[in-house]
């Protein structure tokens, strides 16, 4: 998965952060992102927008999370979709302030 989102980065321009998923206990998350990481390798988009979808119902840890909404993020800015990514990078932001209070 890490290989995919540095081939996915050097592509789009864009960092693709996977961090910890490979190694999630939840099986779904990780198909998710790894699929999520797949059709932006193929550059489909709408695909991505879509699978985005999916995964946000997900339950999964705040990293995860956090990946996710940073990847998010990233399609939407490929797809010039501003405020979406934005949206997305801010949502992030967001769960990394409750992750950290948690365990400080």
């Amino acid at each position: 998965m890490q290989e995919k989102s540095q081939r996915v980065t050097e592509k789009t321009g864009v960092y693709f952060y996977v961090d910890g998923t490979p190694y999630s206990e939840e099986d779904e998350v990780k198909r998710c992102i790894a699929n999520l990481l797949k059709y932006a390798e193929e550059e489909k988009w709408k695909k991505c927008v879509q699978i985005i979808k999916d995964c946000e119902v997900l339950t999964m840890s705040p990293l995860d999370r956090m990946s996710l909404y940073l990847n998010s993020g990233n399609v939407f800015s490929v797809l010039g979709g501003l405020n979406d990514a934005k949206n997305y990078y801010e949502k992030k932001e967001f769960v990394k302030s409750i992750k950290t209070r948690q365990f400080t």
